[in-house]
């Protein structure tokens, strides 16, 4: 049987997309991937003042705030975590497109994270450093940081499960790093399974709190469900000033 013809161009099509069950050939892919990213980009960092939530105040009057960025601004200075894998390599592949083709204008630089797994990280670091062109590369470490590798720590666990410290200590190596390169931005590469999966882990843990960060967090809504008096998230206080200044948040006027 042929395969059918791409929806945008007479060639035939190499795949259909499980997002829209489009059927596109190579290049058109491409293109519509590109599109969506940079549109992503652009509508983010150009939202209109007074789209935000109306959050409580104190005396109770209710002050409209200007909702954060959801994406960099020209001039400011992105982090791509950079594991070696096929997501954060496609992330900095297709961030450095946009930066040279579409004249997005922010800064881009990789940050990467030496575990200390042996026979696993250094594989993987060598392909970030193979991949990087010109890009500025920091690689940080947990016994640099923390004073243990996670082999280390994990032998004294024993059999325990090292994944329990290893996401936590990792993410935190990131925000250390993002602060020693001066960044105002850390991006980190996803695919629609991971979401799926961390999705459908909280649900069935019945972790209400972090369903309803995700939805804030990725549609730049926050409603009655997701909202608390006071502005924070139910079940999720606000992040500390430090983390919204790295993620490239603007404090409110007067805030602590």
């Amino acid at each position: 049987m042929p395969a059918p013809r791409c929806r945008r161009c007479p060639l035939p099509a190499s795949l259909r997309r499980p997002r829209t069950g489009d059927p596109l050939c190579r290049r058109c892919f491409v293109a519509a991937f590109e599109d969506e990213a940079h549109r992503a980009l652009t509508s983010g960092a150009t939202k209109k003042q007074g789209d935000g939530a109306t959050a409580g105040a104190t005396g109770g009057a209710t002050v409209a705030t200007e909702p954060p960025p959801r994406s960099p601004k020209p001039g400011q200075t992105v982090a791509v975590a950079a594991s070696g894998g096929k997501d954060s390599t496609v992330l900095a592949h297709l961030l450095r497109r946009l930066q040279r083709r579409r004249g997005c204008g922010y800064r881009l630089a990789l940050l990467s994270v030496d575990e200390g797994i042996a026979g696993y990280r250094e594989a993987a670091l060598g392909a970030v450093k193979r991949a990087r062109g010109d890009l500025p590369l920091l690689v940080v470490s947990h016994r640099e940081l923390f004073g243990w590798s996670v082999d280390e720590v994990a032998a004294g666990l024993g059999s325990g499960s090292r994944c329990t410290f290893c996401g936590v200590w990792r993410r935190q190596a990131l925000e250390r790093g993002a602060r020693l390169l001066g960044v105002d931005w850390i991006a980190t590469g996803h695919n629609a399974d991971d979401i799926a999966e961390t999705v459908l882990m909280n649900f069935l843990r019945g972790d209400v709190a972090r369903l309803r960060r995700a939805a804030t967090e990725a549609t730049g809504v926050a409603t009655e469900a997701t909202t608390a008096p006071g502005g924070g998230h139910k079940g999720h206080p606000p992040p500390p000033k430090r983390l919204r200044e790295l993620r490239g948040h603007q404090e409110p006027q007067g805030g602590q």
